[in-house]
């Protein structure tokens, strides 16, 4: 299974019945997608978190952001 996005995040529609993708990245940083959490009304986000562990191994974890 490939991984084509770093993030995305979602919001409620402007009728406020349905939840929406707000934005998409596939080449953006931590701090990057940090900056889209902006506090101007309820969101969620989903952030592909890559990490290395002591033995030099990669992992990547789903980070599910509300706020």
């Amino acid at each position: 299974m490939s991984k084509n996005l770093k993030y995305i995040t979602f919001q409620l529609s402007d009728d406020k019945k349905a939840i929406v993708v707000g934005k998409t990245s596939s080449d953006a940083d931590y701090e990057t997608f940090l900056q889209e959490l902006r506090p101007d009304g309820c969101k969620w986000a989903v952030y592909d978190f890559s990490y290395k562990l002591d033995d030099g191994s990669q992992r990547n974890k789903l980070v599910f952001f509300s706020w």
